[in-house]
């Protein structure tokens, strides 16, 4: 190692393990690459809840995924962590000689994230849940339906995605929208092969009648750059980018089309293999007339999700957009009677004023972060994680955040530093966004509540991660 690699590998040694927090700040103000920089920066003492620290803290800036934060803290003030999420199975018409369904079969969603993912709860895919739901009709004696099976999406209103939500986002797996119906998450993998020169699509897991594909994706040394382009309800998708070559089984993640329509056809295959005959096909509420619409239903069984509290752990954790997008509607379903982002927002907004957060600037979008339109100043974050320490649930959100060095979104940040252990937080990160919010235990033996959102940097986004890692080493160690 030169002399010259050697004294540059010293000072950013001493950058991340040394600086103090007046420091960073005069270091962030000289620097080229931040020039162009917003961002916005508090540090409030949780016991009393003063702000200690501070640059631009009434700055509005979007955060991206730190807007989880307040929608699982809203989520589980509002709904409780033992809330749960109902999914029946019912029928219209008659049962005939107990053994004969007139009518139609739905499967009527309670707006359950979960379901038939393995993520959650006892890890069941969705073809053994179908499974046992068509074993439990059997068992009753079912062995005939007349009707169609239908996919009941009506828990939520129809529209699954935001209209702030960027185009080239949702037909990515992190911008699969949430539906009164979900299923697997709402995602699909298309599986890829590659040489030096070309890429091959193998197939598609789950297998969905009418997909059709525009395979643009080209090979580039180890760069695994590939994007699923598609609308929700739009069966022909455009894969572009790039993938690394001579791979088998190359994974690229992409959104369904329609999650209510896929369950009703992954419910009718398999009543169909347990041995009970359906006559229709299968749809969705939207394609049925008004009359089955308003149809008396009976009961047949139901399906409960995993408790509320596991799905803000893996929310926070883990960042899952899909779970945080279905804890804002059903925070509007429950509270306003109407399942949309819009009346999910309007019920935080209204529960913020109500812990008298200072609203000005705030906007409320979407419940993942996905959307530029969120806007939150460093002020207001570190407020809202105050009052969440005086919470009776205070523990449970606290454990949700992941830990620097550690787990979840920040196990490759920290490490190896003060900050390793100490700073638990939820991250945020989009092109040219970059935020953590959340708290840090300082070596004065003092809990402080932080909130770092930076936009339109110039740097690379190794070299702000490490930026914002000489920020946190800074405030564990604060005076």
């Amino acid at each position: 190692m030169n002399r010259w690699v050697l004294l540059c590998c010293l000072s950013m040694a001493f950058a991340t393990q040394g600086q103090t927090l007046d420091g960073v700040w005069k270091q962030w103000e000289y620097e080229t690459e931040l020039q162009s920089a917003s961002w916005s920066f508090a540090m409030r003492d949780v016991e009393s809840g003063e702000l200690v620290y501070q640059s631009y803290p009434d700055k509005c800036l979007p955060p991206a995924s730190g807007i989880k934060a307040i929608t699982t803290l809203a989520a589980l003030e509002l709904l409780g962590p033992k809330y749960q999420w109902t999914t029946r199975v019912m029928y219209d018409g008659e049962l005939l000689g107990d053994s004969v369904i007139t009518g139609n079969l739905y499967v009527t969603g309670g707006g359950d994230p979960t379901l038939g993912s393995s993520r959650v709860g006892k890890n069941v895919s969705f073809e053994d849940l179908f499974a046992a739901w068509a074993n439990t009709l059997y068992d009753k004696g079912i062995r005939s339906i007349k009707g169609m099976v239908v996919g009941d999406a009506s828990y939520f209103t129809e529209m699954s995605t935001p209209g702030s939500w960027n185009w080239d986002d949702i037909g990515q797996y992190y911008g699969a929208g949430s539906y009164g119906l979900n299923i697997y998450e709402n995602s699909i993998i298309v599986y890829y092969s590659s040489t030096t020169g070309s890429t091959r699509i193998d197939s598609v897991y789950p297998p969905i009648e009418g997909m059709d594909f525009r395979n643009l994706v080209t090979v580039n040394g180890n760069s695994d750059n590939a994007y699923i382009y598609g609308a929700p309800g739009q069966y022909m998708r455009y894969i572009a980018g790039t993938i690394p070559a001579n791979r088998k089984a190359f994974k690229v993640d992409g959104s369904m089309p329609d999650p209510p329509q896929f369950a009703a056809e992954a419910l009718l295959q398999a009543l169909k293999e347990r041995g009970i005959a359906v006559e229709g096909a299968a749809t969705t509420n939207t394609g049925l007339r008004d009359s089955w619409k308003n149809a008396d239903r009976s009961l047949i069984l139901e399906h409960k999700s995993p408790a509320l509290d596991s799905v803000v752990l893996h929310t926070n954790m883990k960042s899952i957009n899909l779970y945080a997008e279905t804890l804002l509607k059903t925070l509007g379903k429950e509270l306003k009677g109407v399942g949309s982002t819009e009346m999910g927002a309007e019920v935080v907004m209204e529960w913020l004023r109500q812990q008298d957060i200072n609203m000005n600037g705030l906007n409320l979008e979407d419940g993942s972060g996905l959307s530029r339109f969120n806007t939150i100043s460093a002020a207001q974050m570190t407020a809202i994680l105050v009052l969440a320490q005086q919470s009776p649930y205070a523990d449970l959100f606290y454990s949700s955040l992941p830990t620097a060095g550690k787990s979840g979104t920040l196990k490759s940040i920290g490490g190896k530093t003060a900050a390793e252990g100490r700073v638990h937080a939820k991250s945020g990160s989009m092109q040219k966004i970059r935020s953590y919010s959340g708290y840090v235990e300082a070596k004065n033996g003092k809990q402080y509540a932080f909130s770092i959102i930076v936009n339109n940097y110039a740097a690379s986004s190794s070299v702000i991660k490490k930026k914002l890692e000489a920020l946190m080493v800074a405030m564990v160690n604060f005076q």
